[in-house]
């Protein structure tokens, strides 16, 4: 799997010299996923709690192209739904563990044959392998 980007303690981020704290700062509000293209895409956007500074990023997208595995395990049905929308941590982790999906890996960059495990506050994990996930934002404010 290739990244244009890198994983900080599981929670963040690191794209062209910036710090993205996904799980403070973003919330997470929608995925896509195109069977055809077997293109998935995960979206956030700056959290309204916090103040947006100068030439900080206002939304992103993850776009996981050749998707070959793809789980979405079902959320929590007692948490609330705006933990749904917070991202707890991420993962790369081995393809070959795909019976385990609540260990964390401290890994910055993936290995070969990884997958991603993106985990949220209200308990759903989406868990994906694919050839090569991009970081991509059009939205920095100025």
């Amino acid at each position: 799997m290739k990244v244009n980007f890198e994983l900080v303690e599981n929670y963040a981020i690191n794209f062209e010299g910036r710090h993205i704290d996904v799980h403070n700062d973003y919330d997470f509000v929608s995925f896509d996923f195109d069977i055809v293209s077997q293109i998935l895409k995960l979206n956030w956007i700056k959290s309204d709690r916090n103040r947006i500074t100068f030439n900080e990023i206002l939304d992103f997208t993850l776009i996981h192209y050749e998707v070959n595995f793809l789980n979405i395990m079902p959320r929590d049905s007692k948490a609330l739904n705006s933990d749904d929308s917070c991202l707890l941590d991420f993962t790369f982790f081995p393809s070959t563990e795909r019976d385990i999906n609540d260990s964390l890996m401290i890994q910055n960059l993936p290995h070969n044959l990884d997958d991603i495990i993106y985990t949220f506050a209200g308990g759903q994990i989406i868990r994906v392998n694919c050839s090569e996930i991009k970081f991509v934002t059009s939205s920095i404010k100025s």
